[in-house]
């Protein structure tokens, strides 16, 4: 089982990977500016809240690191 952190994962792409990264039994640290919009696989993501420009929290260590959010 891998950590990966996953940036800009309440969006559009987060929303079809999420639950796909779960099934694999991966752990999912996700990123996002707001809370989770949506409820896939919310009992198995953990949601971390943070901005990029702004406020970011301590992130664990990850194995894998995915950014999903707009260039």
């Amino acid at each position: 089982m891998s950590t990966i952190l996953v940036f800009g994962a309440s969006g559009v792409i987060g929303e079809f990977l999420l639950p796909r990264l779960v099934a694999r039994g991966e752990r999912v640290l996700a990123v996002s500016r707001t809370a989770a919009a949506r409820a896939h696989a919310a009992e198995k993501v953990e949601w971390l809240r943070g901005d990029l420009c702004a406020a970011m929290p301590a992130l664990p260590q990850a194995d894998i690191v995915l950014s999903l959010g707009p260039l």
